[in-house]
């Protein structure tokens, strides 16, 4: 899957969709704004928070589950870090992210 497929539907899974230029609606500042979670911390940790996903960050590499009211895992993603564990942690968001909007229809 390519990055941009991962951006799509990691917008999808929090209800959102990107513009052909990966901007993104805000609600609390009411305007379209550049969203990439797998470049910009700050993007990945919001769209952890919003799914309420659990992070999981070792020296090798991150790991990330989303769980149910049950707690039954209900998707994750794992990305080795490869000397860049920022890099694995964001991409590991979007990875699972991805896998949720691929749920949704």
């Amino acid at each position: 899957m390519t990055d941009q497929e991962l951006l799509e539907l990691a917008a999808k899974a929090v209800g959102a969709s990107l513009t052909p230029l990966n901007c993104i609606w805000n609600d609390k500042i009411a305007e379209f704004v550049e969203w990439n979670p797998l470049v910009n911390d700050g993007d990945a940790f919001r769209l952890a928070a919003k799914l309420h996903m659990c992070v999981s960050i070792t020296p090798s590499g991150t790991n990330v589950t989303k769980h149910n009211k049950d707690y039954y895992e209900v998707t994750s993603g794992s990305e080795q870090a490869h000397g860049d564990p920022y890099e694995a942690t964001r991409r590991a968001i979007v990875r699972a992210a991805a896998a949720i909007g691929k749920t949704i229809d």
